[in-house]
């Protein structure tokens, strides 16, 4: 169950898992954040294609903090010009 003091009243998506001052997201959000089938994300992640993730026991969380940065590094303006 998840905890609803962490939600906006009369929002009921969701909201990512924190740790103090760090907040972490499943395998699922981040899909959905990244529009991708979990399955992929899963996939990418055990061939070492992405970014570090965080697992305790079963679950694999992933640093907002990095996705972010990762996003940021892998922003392009042009397909044919290369990353800036």
């Amino acid at each position: 169950m998840r905890d609803q003091s962490r939600q906006i009243p009369g929002d009921d998506r969701p909201k990512p898992a924190s740790s103090g001052d760090e907040t972490f997201l499943t395998d699922q959000e981040l899909a959905a954040r990244w529009q991708l089938a979990p399955k992929t994300l899963r996939n990418a992640r055990v061939e070492g294609r992405l970014l570090g993730f965080v697992k305790i026991g079963r679950s694999v969380r992933y640093r907002l903090s990095e996705i972010i940065a990762y996003e940021l590094q892998n922003s392009v303006r042009s397909t044919s010009g290369g990353q800036e």
